[in-house]
């Protein structure tokens, strides 16, 4: 998706066999923009539950997603537009910041996992829900796609990023935090 955006500013010019699925006449979802996120996404929420982490902090940052996304996006000519990195960046500082909050100075490792799992679970999947939801406002819908498709595929690509730059940031303050107080003993 990147090497045919970058070099042609048109996937489906050059793969327009992945172009779009038609669900109905009028519903029809985009490859990269919702069929790989969904993938992606629910890929790390199966890891996540995996690793057994706390499914109520994934609902909850899934929430707050759904929550930003619509704060965030907004109806266009094309359909559904917004600020990716925006959402990226609060997806990280979400998750991270609720992974953290109970008992910040326990299993710390263990909480930027789960942090960097749920902003890369909960951020595409949170889009595809907003994107759903706007379905009946528009005539002849792409699921993840016309204004979302790098949207989803941005947010998906960053917010991990962000959620580990966060949980570093934390982390580090953390430390910080223990040198301090052991020092002060």
């Amino acid at each position: 998706g990147f090497y045919a955006i970058g070099l042609y500013w048109d996937y489906v010019s050059v793969h327009n066999a992945l172009s779009n699925f038609k669900i109905t006449s009028k519903v029809s979802v985009d490859f990269y923009g919702g069929i790989i996120p969904l993938i992606v996404g629910s890929v790390a929420a199966s890891i996540y539950f995996g690793c057994k982490f706390s499914a109520k902090k994934l609902l909850v940052v899934y929430i707050i997603l759904l929550i930003f996304g619509f704060a965030i996006f907004h109806i266009t000519e094309e359909g559904l537009a917004g600020y990716p990195l925006v959402f990226a960046l609060l997806s990280g500082l979400a998750s991270s910041l609720l992974m953290f909050s109970t008992k910040p100075f326990l299993e710390t490792k263990r909480k930027m996992a789960a942090s960097t799992l749920a902003s890369l679970s909960c951020a595409p999947l949170s889009i595809i829900a907003i994107d759903i939801v706007f379905i009946p406002l528009f005539d002849n819908v792409t699921i993840g796609g016309n204004g979302l498709s790098d949207g989803i595929f941005i947010s998906m690509l960053y917010s991990p990023l962000w959620a580990m730059l966060i949980s570093a940031l934390l982390l580090i303050l953390i430390e910080l935090a223990n040198t301090l107080r052991n020092y002060s003993s």
